[in-house]
């Protein structure tokens, strides 16, 4: 009997495990190969350097990450030690369980088809790749993030109080591990507005909940004031041309500006033939989703109109209010912003779904392994 419903569960759900499996792999691929670099030394030290207590107080502030990811590293730590892969280990698993929650997101909202498009995009992501290897918090913010927005997917579907209640829960959550929590929340609390306004809903219980998130986020404001300083203090200005670096990072992952071996301007140079390809491709497949998003408007599909919009918003408020914020305080780096990159292959992954030659698909799809492969090859074995 277990023996029929474990081949059962493989043959209804192979195809997803596949995809966790090719991204558990090139997760582990080579993860000890680079030495601990800046970043993850100085992450490494602020958590032995300091005592509970130390961190406890906020006499020793981080400008650009809460206190709690420095506290459960260190309880983390002190279990297993800072060996080199043990250190990354963690941040290895955060991003695998991250591929299967997309893939949870992506099918809820739309179906199956899209759901493993998506994560494969994901567990195939150069710019995730790299960030699940390295001993930073950006992975288990995507995770918790991701979980937000599950919560949030759940509460449209099934309309469950509880469920919203666990989006927000789960967005402030994240928040703690990495400011850029904050535009999640954001995002949640400007999208069951709009949801409010479209079902003509009560607003009260909304203001209700955008009263408890605000207790629920003070203490995180008391840190960013504490810390006098907020966002990337290695910046000291906003460059419109990060804009489509983030794109570039969001589409070939990490490049030399990251490992100190080139500016920004010499990035974009240099890897401008991908750009130019990936410009191509993205403009086929963005405009081929718009199409879609235009059709079910006027075919006056609710539901589908619904999830879209939820997509694009997860994407562009979080980004819109990032850039804003850099104009008065440097915070625009491609992995603050890491949070939206789920949202971002999802869209890419229905503009996929929606061209509809074939032919035209598939050289859309092999352009971008294509990319992703050389982008890979340059990780695993240049850098």
């Amino acid at each position: 009997m277990i023996k029929l419903e474990f081949k059962n569960f493989i043959k209804k759900n192979y195809e997803i495990l596949l995809i966790l499996i090719l991204g558990g792999f090139l997760r582990f691929f080579r993860l000890t190969r680079l030495s601990i670099w800046e970043d993850e030394s100085y992450f490494i030290y602020f958590t032995q350097r300091f005592s509970f207590e130390e961190l406890l107080s906020f006499n020793y502030m981080d400008p650009s990450h809460p206190q709690s990811e420095f506290l459960l590293f260190k309880i983390y730590t002190n279990l297993f030690g800072i060996e080199k892969f043990l250190v990354r280990l963690p941040f290895v698993i955060f991003g695998i369980i991250s591929i299967f929650l997309v893939y949870l997101i992506a099918k809820k909202l739309f179906n199956k088809k899209i759901g493993l498009l998506s994560s494969f995009l994901f567990a195939i992501s150069p710019f995730h790749i790299y960030l699940s290897q390295e001993t930073r918090p950006y992975t288990f913010h995507i995770m918790i993030s991701l979980i937000a927005i599950l919560f949030l997917v759940n509460y449209i579907k099934f309309k469950r109080n509880k469920d919203l209640n666990l989006a927000f829960l789960f967005a402030i959550i994240a928040s703690y591990f990495h400011y850029f929590g904050l535009f999640i929340v954001a995002f949640i609390s400007a999208y069951t507005l709009y949801l409010n306004w479209a079902e003509k809903t009560d607003i009260k219980r909304w203001f209700r909940i955008q009263i408890y998130s605000f207790i629920g986020t003070l203490p995180l404001i008391f840190m960013i004031f504490h810390s006098r300083q907020f966002g990337d203090i290695t910046k000291n200005f906003f460059s419109l041309l990060e804009i489509p670096y983030l794109f570039m990072v969001f589409s070939i992952g990490e490049t030399g500006l990251i490992f100190k071996t080139s500016t920004l301007h010499q990035d974009l140079i240099k890897n401008l033939p991908y750009l130019l390809i990936c410009f191509i491709i993205l403009a086929c497949i963005l405009i081929s989703s718009l199409k879609t998003l235009v059709k079910n408007i006027k075919l006056k599909k609710t539901s589908s109109n619904k999830n879209y919009t939820l997509v694009i918003s997860y994407f562009l408020i979080p980004l819109i209010i990032t850039i804003i914020v850099s104009f008065v305080t440097p915070l625009f780096r491609p992995r603050y912003l890491s949070g939206i990159l789920p949202a971002y292959l999802i869209i890419l992954s229905l503009g996929l779904n929606s061209i509809n030659k074939k032919r035209l698909k598939i050289l859309l799809v092999a352009g971008l392994i294509f990319i992703t492969s050389i982008s890979l090859y340059n990780y695993y074995f240049t850098y």
